[in-house]
This record gives C-alpha cells, sequence and structure tokens, in this order.
C-alpha cells in the first residue's frame, strides 16, 4: 500500500514536472515569435546572415579585400578625396592589423573597441588636419561624434573584461576568411559612417565659402544627437541590467523590456543623421551616403540580426 502511494506520488511529481517544462518551452516560443513588423524583419535579417556555416573561406577573402579598391575608387569621386582615401586606408589597415592580432592571440575579443579607437583617432586627425582655424560647425560636429564614440568604445571594452567573452566574437575566429571579412568590414564601417566628418573638415570650399555660424539646422541636428545619445546610453544600460546574470553564450531569447523594447537596438543613426543636418552647409552629396550605406552590411553579416 505504500509502495502504491509512493508511486502515485512520484507519478504526480513527474507529470507537474512535465507541465513546467510545456509552459517554459510555451513560453520560449511566444518570446521568439514576432510580434510586430521590426521583430519580422529582425527575424528575416539573422536568418540571411553569413557566416563560416554557409559560405565558403574563398568568398569570404574575395568579399573582403574588394572592399580595399572599391574604397580607394570611390574616393577618387569625391571632392577631395585625398582624406576620403587617407581615412578608409587607416581605418581598414588598423583593421587588419587587428585581424592578424585576433589569429595570433586566438580571440577576437578586443573587435568593438578596436573599431571606436580606430574611429577616434582618424576623427582628431581629421580635425587636426584643417587648414584654417576651426569654425563653430567644424568644432560642433567633431565634438559630439567624438563624445559619442568615447562613450560608446568604454563602454564596450567595460562589457568584455566584464563578462570575458562574447560568442559573437568566439564566432569569427573559428573561419580565417570569416574572420578577415569582419575586421575589414568594420573598417569600411568606420570609413562610411565617418563621411560627414570627412567631408566637413576637408572640404576647402566650405572652409572659404561658409559663414562661422550655428543656424538653426546646426541646432536641430545638436538636439536629435542629444536625443539618440540618451536613448543610446539608457537601452545599453537596461540590456547590461538584463544579461547579467547570463552567460555570454547563454541568451537566447530577445530583450522585449524597458527603452530597448522599441529602440531594438541602440543603432547610431539617429547620431549620425544629426551630424548630416549639422553639416548640410558643406554642399556635399557623398554626405547623404552616412546613414544609408552601413545598413547592408549590418543586416547581412555580425551587425544587427547577432545584436538581436
Amino acid at each position: 500500500m505504500a509502495i502504491t502511494r509512493r508511486s502515485a506520488a512520484a507519478a504526480q511529481q513527474q507529470k507537474h514536472l512535465e507541465q513546467k517544462q510545456y509552459t517554459q518551452v510555451d513560453q520560449q516560443v511566444l518570446r521568439d515569435k514576432p510580434t510586430s513588423i521590426i521583430d519580422q524583419l529582425q527575424k528575416n535579417a539573422q536568418a540571411t546572415e553569413i557566416d563560416h556555416t554557409n559560405t565558403g573561406p574563398v568568398t569570404f577573402m574575395f568579399l573582403a579585400l574588394i572592399q580595399i579598391p572599391a574604397m580607394l575608387k570611390i574616393s577618387q569621386y569625391i571632392e577631395d578625396g585625398g582624406f576620403f582615401a587617407t581615412a578608409g586606408s587607416l581605418a581598414i589597415g588598423a583593421h587588419i592589423v587587428g585581424f592578424v592580432i585576433s589569429v595570433a592571440i586566438n580571440s577576437c575579443f578586443m573587435f568593438d573597441i578596436t573599431g571606436e579607437i580606430t574611429f577616434t583617432a582618424i576623427m582628431m586627425y581629421s580635425y587636426t588636419s584643417i587648414s584654417d582655424t576651426p569654425t563653430n560647425r567644424q568644432q560642433l560636429c567633431t565634438g559630439v561624434a567624438i563624445v559619442w564614440c568615447l562613450r560608446l568604445g568604454l563602454f564596450l571594452f567595460w562589457r568584455i573584461i566584464t563578462r570575458g567573452s562574447d560568442w559573437r566574437f568566439d564566432k569569427l575566429i573559428q573561419g580565417y576568411g570569416y574572420n578577415l571579412f569582419a575586421w575589414i568590414c568594420q573598417g569600411t564601417w568606420v570609413w562610411l559612417q565617418g563621411f560627414c566628418i570627412w567631408t566637413l573638415n576637408n572640404s576647402a570650399a566650405y572652409a572659404k565659402d561658409t559663414p562661422d555660424r550655428l543656424d538653426a539646422f546646426a541646432f536641430c541636428g545638436l538636439s536629435i544627437w542629444a536625443i539618440g545619445f540618451a536613448i543610446e546610453v539608457i537601452a545599453d544600460f537596461q540590456k547590461t541590467m538584463w544579461n547579467a546574470s547570463i552567460p555570454s553564450d547563454g541568451q537566447k531569447t530577445w530583450i522585449c523590456v524597458g527603452l530597448w523594447k522599441y529602440s531594438r537596438h541602440p543603432w547610431d543613426g539617429q547620431l549620425w543623421i544629426s551630424v548630416f543636418g549639422c553639416t548640410k552647409d558643406t554642399e556635399d552629396g557623398c554626405a547623404c551616403l552616412l546613414p544609408v550605406a552601413p545598413h547592408p552590411m549590418l543586416r547581412k553579416t555580425v551587425g544587427c540580426g547577432l545584436a538581436q
């Protein structure tokens, strides 16, 4: 009789355990199910990302190396293209060095911080290369860009030191072609993201013909920058708290709480759109490419999909 009771209790306990597991699975499916158009776009982007599991190393090598002549060719068509070529060469060159170091130490832990250090250094070099006294607009735009870069760089450095690893970077090191492609893509991203700054600080026509004043566009751009900067800082903090107790490779669900629920990823596009507004008087169409050009790269490589 006692054995029968114990067996019944064990069966009941097993039933409760199975129900709990099914509930957890249902909750997992619910969290992973797209709940909006943005969610669906994100799911589609993640499903179509290229990595070492679906693309060969030769293809990655080609996609990586073709970016160098493409960058140089585009620079030839841009006014004062000499600095654009210099900025692109420095950005991609620094990331090739980063790739070599990552292979030597078998780790890409410094991937993010390399991009921010490179970006900050080239922006400062761009500013010091201004032939005349820097205008108020040049000072404003370069200043807010460097503030953004320094904040993000320090945060990313703190995050990798605190967490110890990042599964996305661990994934890169699994294939040489894939790894090189990712490093050069980030170098190209730095070059593209800096279009407005390169144009503003290295345009002889701008320095000569534009009054040294800040108009409504500049202040509007600064306001957008401030809002975007605040959104990025808050969203980064909220996701950090959300991930605090989860290992780098253990988070399999999407964050759907707090400000991040609406900002999705604290993408810096709104920051650079604001800088474009501040630099409108350069009258150089190349700056229009700034917020748009990196989008395909982020959607198809180690950007939005993996970050989500």
